[in-house]
């Protein structure tokens, strides 16, 4: 059995495992069609969107609020061009997002 990254055995590197990954979804959606992929990541979002919800409802009152979170973020960064990205729902950038793909796939 393969663990990744763990105290249990040697791992493999996350590059490894991002193309074992996309592997097993291309045999996954081409055995069993892409119609029934398609209802299962809809109702997959759905789950996933409905716990998200949840999850800042409950974390917003614990954490002082969303303006107490974007103050902390302010102070901690120290310009507010920076913060405002951070809160921009389009602020990443693509070049941003692919670097930060790249990142996470590429690091061992």
């Amino acid at each position: 059995m393969l663990f990744l990254d763990s105290e249990y055995g040697p791992g493999i590197p996350k590059w490894e495992g991002c193309v074992i990954g996309g592997a097993v979804a291309i045999v996954y959606c081409t055995a069993g069609g892409l119609m029934s992929s398609a209802f299962v990541n809809m109702f997959e979002l759905a789950v996933t969107m409905s716990g998200l919800l949840l999850a800042i409802s409950v974390c917003d009152p614990c954490a002082g609020g969303w303006g107490h979170v974007h103050e902390l973020v302010l102070a901690q960064k120290g310009s507010g061009a920076a913060t405002e990205s951070m809160f921009s729902m389009v602020g990443v950038g693509r070049s941003r997002f692919w670097r930060g793909l790249r990142f996470w796939c590429l690091r061992s």
